[in-house]
């Protein structure tokens, strides 16, 4: 080999080096702080099941259930003497990867913590909501009056989107 050969390869090399660099820190990095940690293996056991309490209303409150694909059952609220049918969909890609984001088992765990209140808004004719939620094998029960799902969460943020994304539908 000739010095210009070795010094072609070694230019060829610096130049991919920065390229790869540049490339890494450009389009890898950034994806890294909305990686959860979390599997894709752990999502084959995600279920979540909402339903509404309270209100004034008689009848039966709407309810919801999404499975690991995204795919949902939503059911609006069915009045006395009524019968109600089932809305059937996929949520919105958006949507369903902001509800894979926050499903993860220490904060469902902190969620489903009981606590004790002194009101809620179903004690005023408010409503409020109860989720299953199934990760991993493990049921999580959250409810928005007596346990520690706050209001500010991002997992009770996440939860009120999807009942509006479904309040669109009825």
């Amino acid at each position: 080999m000739k010095k210009q050969d070795i010094l072609s390869l070694m230019v060829t090399f610096a130049i991919g080096v920065v390229a790869g660099g540049y490339l890494y820190l450009t389009g890898f990095a950034p994806q890294l702080d909305k990686i959860t940690g979390q599997s894709d293996e752990v999502y084959d056991h995600l279920l979540i099941g909402g339903s509404q309490y309270g209100g004034f209303r008689t009848g039966t409150p709407p309810s919801f259930q999404v499975r690991k694909d995204g795919s949902f059952s939503y059911v609006g609220f069915i009045s006395e003497g009524e019968t109600g049918t089932a809305k059937n969909g996929t949520l919105p890609r958006a949507l369903w990867s902001e509800v894979r984001a926050v499903m993860v088992s220490g904060v469902l765990y902190t969620a489903a913590t009981a606590i004790s209140v002194d009101s809620c808004a179903s004690f005023v004719d408010g409503v409020d909501y109860r989720y299953d939620i199934e990760l991993d094998t493990v049921l999580y029960t959250l409810d928005t009056c007596g346990t520690n799902l706050l209001p500010d969460s991002a997992m009770r943020q996440t939860l009120d989107k999807l009942w509006n994304y479904f309040a669109t539908l009825e």
